[in-house]
Formats: C-alpha cells, sequence, structure tokens
C-alpha cells in the first residue's frame, strides 16, 4: 500500500503566497505591480535560486521599482566565534529597512512572501560589482 508523501512545509507556504498574490492583481483596479503576474509567482526552485544568489552586496529587486542591497548590520564575536546579523537598505531611497536576520536565507524568506513587493530577482554580488565597476584593460 502507497503511504501519502509528506508535504514540505515551505512548498505549502509557497503555494498560499501564488493564491493571495494571484487574487490580489485579479481583484485590483489599481494594479499596484509594474510586472506581469508570471515574474512574481514563486516556485521552490526560484526561492533555492534566490537564496543561492542571496550574499552581502547582492541586489534585491522588487516588483514596484524597489531595490535592496543586502549588508551585515552587525557583528558579535561570541566564544571566539563572529556571528553576523543580516540586512538590507533600500537603495532607492537609502534607508537602512528592518528586520534583521541571522542568516541570509532567513532574510529571503522573509522577503520573499511580502506580498506588497514580491522579488523579481536577487543579483548576485560578483554581478553587481562588476555592473558597477568598469572592468580596466
Amino acid at each position: 500500500m502507497n503511504e501519502p508523501k509528506a508535504i514540505d512545509p515551505l512548498v505549502s507556504k509557497i503555494e498560499a503566497f501564488n493564491k493571495k498574490l494571484m487574487k490580489i492583481v485579479s481583484s485590483s483596479k489599481l494594479y499596484p505591480y509594474n510586472y506581469p503576474l508570471t515574474d512574481m509567482l514563486l516556485s521552490k526552485e526560484k526561492l533555492d535560486a534566490f537564496k543561492e544568489a542571496a550574499d552581502v552586496g547582492a541586489l534585491i529587486v522588487g516588483s514596484i521599482d524597489g531595490r535592496y542591497l543586502i549588508v551585515v548590520k552587525d557583528v558579535n564575536l561570541n566564544k571566539g566565534k563572529f556571528t553576523h546579523t543580516y540586512g538590507f537598505v533600500n537603495i532607492d531611497a537609502w534607508i537602512l529597512c528592518e528586520p534583521s536576520f541571522p542568516t541570509t536565507d532567513e532574510l529571503i524568506e522573509w522577503f520573499v512572501f511580502n506580498l506588497e513587493c514580491p522579488i523579481l530577482e536577487v543579483v548576485p554580488r560578483y554581478l553587481v560589482e562588476k555592473r558597477l565597476i568598469p572592468e580596466t584593460n
């Protein structure tokens, strides 16, 4: 007899997020997003890619023309080991935002489920640097 597969809580959360997003977009007279729904829908693979790209210096691109730079907000020395607290800066207004997170994975998960500004892309630090600093020959 086949046993039912365990449902991944993160996949359930992604499905619930997508349903809410579709409902908001379809019922809104004033469409608040600047991108098509297909660009904003979330998948486990997309979330994993966002987490992989997220690091200090990576850029989170939101769907309402918001751009957020991932930063280290605090560094503590605890029992001879450094611990970091991560946050993000709205680079369009240069405002340090709240809250803070112990890992970039937790920062991305918090940010990605924000219905007000779904993430379109996370640009890795090396690409951000490449765009900002022209190569010298």
